[in-house]
């Protein structure tokens, strides 16, 4: 079973048509965060998963990030998934 993880990366970011220099040089890349389940890290990149099927080892969305990229990757744990207790309505009369 392949581990759940919360990676932070730095998206180049593309901005269209013409731009003046002074506009140019307040443009940056974004910070994006991601939730998923780490498929491979190797030296140049890491792959996660950012769907899994119910039931069976079956994965969708693979997300490749080079390291370059990266911020931090950082494995979660099973107790921070755990479903909240729903509240329970109140019988009207």
């Amino acid at each position: 079973m392949l581990k759940k993880v919360t990676v932070q990366w730095v998206d180049p970011t593309t901005y269209h048509g013409w731009q003046s220099v002074s506009d140019i040089k307040d443009f940056t890349p974004d910070t994006m965060e991601s939730e998923g389940w780490l498929v491979e890290s190797a030296k140049k990149f890491i792959k996660i998963a950012l769907s899994k099927a119910v039931g069976h080892e079956t994965y969708s969305d693979i997300l490749v990030i080079p390291v370059g990229c990266l911020r931090y990757v950082k494995r979660r744990s099973v107790s921070e998934y755990k479903k909240r207790p729903r509240n329970k309505k109140k019988a009207s009369g």
